[in-house]
């Protein structure tokens, strides 16, 4: 049995959105499903996209934590006012 076959599989519910994974050299279209606590993002089989993502690396650093959390500060005063 290998991995791949071994993998847990998530249901994407219908009328989800797909996108591009923003991951340098990945351009796969995934989808975000709603876990317990945060959003995963899902391949179109269901499997975690973190799992086959070329890419994966770049969302685990504590840099791109730092840069994600500066956008989303710099984002607060146009998200108050609309």
């Amino acid at each position: 049995m290998s991995a791949r076959s071994r993998q847990i599989t998530y249901e994407i519910p219908t009328g989800s959105v797909p996108r591009r994974c923003r991951g340098s050299g990945c351009t796969a279209l995934i989808y975000f499903v709603r876990t317990e606590h945060r959003s995963m993002p899902l391949n179109s089989d269901g499997t975690p996209h973190w799992a086959t993502c070329p890419a994966s690396k770049e969302f685990r650093t504590r840099e791109n934590l730092e840069r994600r959390l500066a956008e989303l500060r710099a984002d607060e005063p146009a998200r108050r006012s609309r």
